[in-house]
């Protein structure tokens, strides 16, 4: 539960699990979800994984991905003006975390997202 609390998934790691207990790949679960971030579900793997996706899929809404364009779109104009390697870091995390988003994102979410914005997913994006 201190995992959940903090939204640090680092603390699961110390979770030893047995009969009964709470696991390591339920509070990466219960992390990932509660903190919304799609990227601990790659923590996982087989039905944990899937089960992550499934329940984190619906709370990645098209307008939580457009936040994160903005803000790769933010860092690639400052990148422009010369290089950084504190934003390219940047970049390259927001980048990320856009991808694990839309591997998780719903099928109706991103169809939403291309109502409003027009066709705002890549074709590499996954279509769950």
């Amino acid at each position: 539960m201190v995992a959940e609390n903090t939204g640090d998934v680092d603390a699961c790691k110390n979770i030893k699990g047995g009969q009964m207990s709470y696991s390591k790949d339920e509070c990466i679960l219960d992390v990932a979800v509660s903190t919304e971030n799609p990227s601990d579900c790659n923590l996982l793997t087989g039905d944990a994984h899937q089960q992550c996706v499934t329940r984190l899929g619906p709370k990645i809404t098209a307008d939580k991905v457009l936040e994160v364009d903005d803000q790769i779109e933010l860092i690639k104009n400052e990148l422009a003006k010369g290089s950084d390697a504190n934003l390219e870091a940047q970049l390259k995390g927001l980048q990320d975390k856009r991808k694990d988003m839309m591997a998780v994102m719903t099928k109706s979410s991103k169809t939403s997202g291309t109502k409003k914005s027009g066709t705002w997913w890549t074709s590499s994006s996954s279509g769950k």
